[in-house]
C-alpha cells in the first residue's frame, strides 16, 4: 500500500514538472510555436472543386494598408443526388500557414452541374500567399491543391 502511495506521487510529481517544463522549452524553440496543423479530412469523391483563378483586384476597394483578392471556383456535383447545401470555403494562407483571410458560404450545386462562385478576400499582408478553395459535407472534403500568388507592399499600400 505504502508503495503504490509512494509510485503514484512520484507518477503525479512527474506529471507536474514535465507540464511545468513544456512551456519553458516552446519558449526557446520559436519554430515550434510557430507550426499549425491542418485537418486532414477524408476525400468527398461526390464533388470536384477547381480553383480557375485568383487575382489582385485592381480596383481599389479596400482601405489601405489591405489588398483584395478575387477568387472564381467551379464547383461540380459528380456524385451527391440529394438536395443539399455543402460548404464552400476559401483561405487565403501566409507562409507559415496562417489564414490571414477567409470566406465560407453554403452553396447547392445540383446532381452532375458545374457551378462558378467569384468571392473577393481582403488581406492586410503582402508577400506569398496560398489560396485554397474546399467543398466540406459531413466530414469530408474536396480541395483543391492551393495557388500561389505574391502580393507586393506597393499593391498593399495603393
Amino acid at each position: 500500500m505504502v508503495m503504490q502511495m509512494r509510485t503514484k506521487r512520484f507518477g503525479i510529481a512527474m506529471a507536474m514538472g514535465i507540464l511545468a517544463f513544456m512551456p519553458i522549452a516552446l519558449m526557446f524553440n520559436p519554430q515550434a510555436t510557430a507550426v499549425t496543423v491542418r485537418p486532414t479530412l477524408p476525400i468527398l469523391e461526390t464533388f470536384t472543386v477547381t480553383l480557375e483563378n485568383a487575382k489582385l483586384n485592381q480596383e481599389k476597394s479596400a482601405p489601405p494598408p489591405s489588398a483584395v483578392v478575387t477568387v472564381k471556383v467551379l464547383v461540380t456535383n459528380t456524385g451527391m443526388e440529394e438536395k443539399k447545401d455543402v460548404l464552400l470555403r476559401i483561405t487565403l494562407e501566409n507562409a507559415k500557414g496562417e489564414a490571414v483571410a477567409e470566406n465560407s458560404m453554403l452553396v447547392y450545386v445540383p446532381h452532375l452541374k458545374t457551378n462558378a462562385y467569384t468571392i473577393h478576400l481582403m488581406t492586410r499582408e503582402g508577400g506569398d500567399l496560398n489560396v485554397h478553395a474546399e467543398v466540406v459535407s459531413k466530414g469530408r472534403a474536396a480541395v483543391t491543391e492551393p495557388t500561389t500568388m505574391n502580393i507586393s507592399i506597393f499593391e498593399l499600400l495603393n
